[in-house]
């Protein structure tokens, strides 16, 4: 997000579970050309809460933003096979 607010070429930010709020979505307004925010958070998140980043933080900036609320999403995955999943893709290739 930072980087964006610093440089006009960067003009689209997506915000994964972010720890940033109201403070960090106002910051957008008034930057020429405008970015275009994406916020995501989960619902089921206990280390990002969504309600007090995710939802605050996509609320804050002008138009265009957009909210992705994963439903049962938690911090690490937002999805409970998500361990599995990592698991599977990160040996292939691997030597044993």
């Amino acid at each position: 997000m930072h980087a964006s607010l610093a440089d006009p070429d960067l003009t689209a930010v997506v915000a994964l579970a972010a720890v940033a709020g109201k403070a960090e979505g106002q910051a957008f307004h008034g930057l020429r050309p405008r970015r275009a925010v994406l916020v995501a958070g989960g619902t089921a998140d206990t280390t990002v809460l969504f309600d007090r980043n995710p939802a605050p933080l996509f609320a804050a900036p002008p138009a265009p933003a957009f909210l992705v609320k994963i439903v049962g999403g938690t911090h690490s995955g937002f999805t409970p096979t998500w361990t599995a999943v990592f698991r599977r893709s990160s040996s292939r290739g691997s030597r044993r």
